[in-house]
Formats: structure tokens, sequence, C-alpha cells
């Protein structure tokens, strides 16, 4: 019990009127970020702009784990049907970056 940090996302909250896919996913990065800056003060360095370094990050220097809920998970293709580009980047954010030391495992639950 207690053993992992609990992220909760509802990605359909993260669109705003007037926002287009790419803010979306800025905003998703930051918000995150600045939660995680918040909470693990002093280990991050105000500098990172990607989720997957910086748990990456916080789990190398305090062995910090984590588990990820994402509620609304397709949100992104509903509202951005013909935006490809923005699926991808949202596709390689879930998988952790691409260059990211952090493990994951994502389990879907049909909800």
């Amino acid at each position: 019990m207690n053993q992992y940090d609990v992220i909760h996302l509802d990605i359909a909250n993260f669109r705003r009127p007037g926002d287009d896919s790419m803010d979306m996913l800025r905003w998703i990065n930051t918000e995150v970020i600045c939660e995680l800056q918040k909470i693990y003060p002093g280990i991050l360095n105000g500098d990172e702009n990607s989720i997957p370094h910086t748990l990456a990050q916080l789990n190398e220097s305090v062995k910090a784990s984590f588990v990820i809920v994402i509620d609304e998970w397709d949100a992104i293709f509903r509202e951005f049907k013909d935006d490809i580009r923005a699926q991808e980047e949202y596709v390689e954010l879930l998988r952790g970056g691409g260059g990211s030391k952090a493990h994951a495992e994502f389990f879907d639950i049909g909800l």
C-alpha cells in the first residue's frame, strides 16, 4: 500500500476553447510537470519539459514510482480527428517519450 504516487489525468479536461491540438499537448505537459515540481520541491530544477523524462528523473533521484490513471485517453482522437501529427505526439507521450529510462506498464482496463 502507498508504494506508488498516483497521477490522474482526465484528458478531456485539458481541452480549452480556442486551443489547437498542440496547445492541448503542451498544457498536459506543463500542468503535470508543475504539479510534480510542487510535490517534489528541490529535486526538479524547473527546466523540465517532458513528463516521461521528469518521471524518470524522480525515479532516479528519490526512487519514486508512479501509477498513471488516464480518463478519456482517446479524447485527442475524437477532438482532433484529422491532426495526425498531434495524435502521433500524444501516442509518443503515452509511450514514454522515446528516450526516457523510466519503465512503464500500461493496462487497458476497458472503462
